[in-house]
């Protein structure tokens, strides 16, 4: 018995993160609930995917930077050669999403799908590093 049951694990959840370097998509947009938010996250390779072209086509795409996403980001590229989708279904980068409105409408599915950005990277693990010393988490280790 396989023991790893994607269904099961997104089942009903409002937020899931899928970060894997799996060669086919782990997370099926049929089992994508209403109003969920997915993030996706993995190394860049040609051909491999974290999420199917149902999920992309049922989701409002918010993406690290255009660029980067028209360039390396096959869980778009792959359903925009496709013809499923266009470019213009990638919605927004983060900076947008501070600058203009949130979620459109009462329950649409979000989907960030991150490639890496450096600059989110260091800021994020500064912030996190910064918040675990001032709870007094952690084990600092001098290299």
């Amino acid at each position: 018995m396989n023991p790893w049951r994607p269904k099961a694990a997104v089942s009903g959840a409002d937020v899931i993160t899928c970060v894997t370097t799996s060669s086919r998509p782990v997370l099926s947009g049929r089992d994508l609930a209403s109003g969920a938010h997915g993030t996706a996250i993995g190394e860049f390779c040609p051909a491999i995917r974290k999420v199917d072209t149902k999920t992309i086509r049922k989701s409002r795409v918010v993406v690290d930077t255009h660029q980067v996403a028209g360039e390396e980001a096959e869980d778009l590229l792959i359903p925009i050669k496709a013809g499923a989708i266009t470019r213009r279904h990638v919605k927004a980068e983060p900076a947008e999403l501070v600058m203009g409105p949130g979620r459109a409408g009462p329950r649409p599915s979000t989907l960030f799908k991150s490639f890496g950005f450096t600059p989110e990277d260091a800021v994020t693990a500064r912030l996190a590093y910064d918040r675990a010393v001032a709870a007094g988490l952690g084990t600092e280790a001098r290299l």
